[in-house]
């Protein structure tokens, strides 16, 4: 549905600018989060904390991904209320 508003509103002539490196970004980040997830879960660490330290980082970098997708949808927002 919000694909269609948005295919809808460029139409229309209401968007001018396209996200596309922000949000290739934020995919990028999300597609490397799952990568290293994998990693730190298939690694076999010899203390509990080593396994906390990687998770949070795997966490961080998810988190990273999901800001920029955030960021370009906010944009796309801001953009139609122009």
């Amino acid at each position: 549905m919000l694909a269609g508003s948005v295919a809808a509103a460029r139409s229309r002539g209401l968007l001018r600018s396209r996200p596309v490196p922000s949000v290739l970004s934020g995919l990028a980040l999300l597609a490397v989060s799952f990568f290293v997830g994998a990693i730190v879960a298939g690694l076999a660490f010899g203390t509990l904390s080593a396994l906390g330290a990687g998770l949070a980082v795997v966490t961080a970098v998810e988190l990273a991904g999901v800001a920029v997708l955030g960021v370009a949808a906010w944009t796309q927002v801001t953009e139609l209320y122009r």
